[in-house]
Parts: structure tokens; C-alpha cells; sequence
């Protein structure tokens, strides 16, 4: 499932095992937006044979980026991050792999791996178990958005897939 969050609306796409897990992956995407009252496009298809534990990659488009050539985590990079603890903290059964990304050129593959490794570490900080999280980088990972440059304006992100979101 991909969800994509922009500025004033979350597109969701992909399938799911129910219409239960529909709802709960829109609870989720709009618990993560920044927005109080966001539009969500919901393209999801509900297919009974998509286990359970279905993954709900998540993508912002409009996040805090990191500083070109670096791991560092900013304060504004920071509270976006803190509302990745409050959701996991409020969804005890999920887990996270997070994805480093450079940008589309594989030799950046240390600092996306870097980028993903920092976000954990800050994860871990905030008492996320590491049983929980997981890290990798992304660079060939790029998201296709239609639009090559908008999905080159994503380098310098980390996103987030979550595992285990669709059961309780």
C-alpha cells in the first residue's frame, strides 16, 4: 500500500485484505498528516488473498529534508519524527523499516544508508524498541509520481514503511 501525503491531501493506493484495514490505513494516514482535516483519495482495492500484514509505505511530500550531503537531524526534521514514535507508541503491532535516500545516483548509497540509520537511532532515543525498526537505504527506490522532478525533489528524505498496521 503507498500513501502518499501533500499538502492538502492523502492518496492512498494499493490493495488491502478488508475494508477494515482500508479504515485502518486511512486512520493511519490521517493520524500522520500534518493537517487537521485532510481530503484522502482512497484507491485501494480490497483483496481478501493480501496477508494480514500488508506493508503501508509512507511518503511526504512536503517533509523536512535533510542538509545536502548530510545525516544531521534538524529540529524541524525532528517533530516530524516525533509523530512516527506517537504512531508507533499508539500502534504497539507495528514495526518500521526506514528508507535513506540520496538521490537517484547509486553512488550516494552511504548516505542514504547513513540518512535511515540517524532516523533509527533517534527512534531508539525515543524509546522504540529495536525489535521494531529496521533501516536501508533507498537510493534506487524512487518513487514513480509521473513526474520525474517530483520525484527527484524527494532525494534527502527518509520515508517509512510500516509492517503488521492492519491487524490490532
Amino acid at each position: 500500500v503507498l500513501v502518499i501525503l501533500d499538502t492538502d491531501t492523502i492518496t492512498m493506493s494499493g490493495q488491502v485484505p478488508s475494508s477494515a484495514a482500508q479504515d485502518r490505513v486511512a486512520a493511519l494516514a490521517t493520524a500522520s498528516s500534518l493537517l487537521p482535516a485532510p481530503e484522502v483519495v482512497d484507491n485501494t482495492v480490497v483483496n481478501p488473498a493480501v496477508p494480514l500484514s500488508v506493508g503501508v509505505r509512507m511518503i511526504e511530500l512536503t517533509s523536512a529534508r535533510f542538509p545536502e550531503g548530510s545525516a544531521e537531524i534538524l529540529p524541524d526534521h525532528a517533530l516530524e519524527l516525533d509523530r512516527v514514535v506517537a504512531t508507533m507508541r499508539a500502534l504497539p503491532n507495528i514495526s518500521v523499516v526506514v528508507l535513506g535516500h540520496a538521490d537517484e545516483d547509486i553512488t550516494k548509497y552511504a548516505l542514504s544508508n547513513e540518512r535511515a540509520r540517524a532516523v533509527v537511532n533517534y527512534l531508539l532515543y525515543l524509546g522504540i524498541s529495536p525489535t521494531r525498526v529496521s533501516a536501508r537505504a533507498g537510493d534506487a527506490d524512487l518513487v514513480d509520481l509521473g513526474v520525474e522532478d517530483a520525484a527527484l525533489a524527494l532525494r534527502g528524505r527518509t520515508e517509512f514503511i510500516f509492517v503488521g498496521s492492519m491487524i490490532e
